[in-house]
């Protein structure tokens, strides 16, 4: 006789931390998020340059000489199709660099936006909550919440996910402990991932001696599987 398994019924609520829209609602940012994901075959391509432009530039000065350097060394390549697409990006996204800017949250914001709406096309089948620099509330018998926030959130009963975004670096065991916790106390429910811009595999050498436990790494080499994993 098959036995079947009751998987716990739970609710997860997202508790605002801080005011983080200002930034992922920057019309630099969205303009440049959401025409990345309008190029079709050439989005993954696409995504990896802005990638290493936005982790590599923390200023105006350093984001003119990447952005001149890379225009030169794409038009000596026989296959350049990416070139016209990543000039108008860097042309989008050269307004974050100027000295109004907050440039160093306007960065972040790059990678919270882009992971917020990888999430919204993968729970596009009902009316998912949604959250961004939000503590995790869990609904069980007990009500259970995060010891630290995750950058953005997605949950659609009777599943989530959760994702701790750093353009470069910043992570560190309490990050891991936190998304774990979060697993476990929504029983695999809620799935947890960091995402950065930096290469997956960089990071997951970085963090070699922390144990990943259930957390996924997306970089700018596979963010996109976000939408299928």
């Amino acid at each position: 006789m098959t036995s079947l398994i009751k998987w716990p019924e739970i609710d997860v609520n997202f508790e605002l931390a801080e005011d983080r829209l200002q930034f992922v609602n920057h019309p630099s940012i969205l303009e440049a998020t959401e025409y990345i994901l309008s190029v079709g075959e050439y989005k993954e391509k696409l995504l990896y340059q802005v990638g290493v432009l936005i982790q590599s530039c923390h200023d105006r000065k350093q984001f003119g000489f990447w952005v001149a350097g890379k225009i030169k060394s794409l038009r000596l390549e026989p296959d350049n199709e990416i070139l016209k697409r990543l000039i108008k990006v860097a042309d989008i996204l050269r307004k974050i660099y100027e000295p109004t800017q907050d440039t160093d949250n306007l960065r972040g914001a790059f990678l919270e936006s882009m992971a917020f709406k990888l999430l919204k096309i993968k729970f596009d089948f009902g009316s998912p909550k949604s959250g961004i620099a939000c503590f995790i509330i869990i609904f069980n018998k007990t009500t259970w919440k995060s010891k630290k926030t995750v950058d953005v959130a997605f949950w659609l009963k009777p599943y989530g996910e959760c994702h701790e975004c750093k353009v470069s670096g910043g992570i560190n065991e309490s990050h891991i402990l936190n998304l774990n916790a979060i697993s476990s106390n929504s029983f695999g429910m809620v799935k947890v991932a960091i995402t950065t811009l930096r290469e997956s595999n960089t990071l997951r050498d970085q963090l070699s001696t922390v144990p990943l436990g259930n957390v996924f790494i997306y970089g700018r080499d596979n963010i996109f599987s976000i939408c299928n994993t």
